[in-house]
């Protein structure tokens, strides 16, 4: 039977210092899994897609297909400085909590990516 190369990732130096790190590591998998759907199925969409809720109704919420990377991306950021941050924190409970929060970022953007996919785009199946 061959010998499987089994990466312990836990006993890594991150993995000490920051707790769950595989809910981080995940999060960011996720986010890029979107990045590299979105530029798969970029045909499949219009060239203008709703994408800023926040603002006046109208032209304002259109943005060109590509700007659907943008929630991932800024998930990915916000996951890399609660790394960062994580290294800096001393106190266990706020480390998880930021950790935890990386995630639920992530989930959100990714759902809110798909959402948008799933009412915007022209999938004749």
């Amino acid at each position: 039977m061959p010998k499987v190369l089994k990466i312990n990732i836990d006993k890594s130096l991150l993995g000490k210092r920051v707790p769950f790190i595989r809910y981080i590591y995940a999060g960011i998998i996720a986010n890029l899994v979107i990045v590299l759907a979105l530029l798969a199925i970029r045909s499949f969409l219009p060239p203008q897609i709703p994408i800023f809720y926040g603002a006046a109704e109208g032209e304002r919420q259109l943005a060109p297909s590509w700007a659907l990377i943008i929630p991932n991306l800024a998930s990915t950021l916000a996951s890399l400085v609660n790394i960062a941050l994580c290294l800096l924190i001393k106190d266990e409970f706020l480390k998880k909590t930021l950790v935890i929060a990386s995630l639920g970022i992530s989930l959100l953007a990714t759902i809110t990516v798909a959402k948008i996919i799933l009412i915007v785009g022209s999938f004749n199946i």
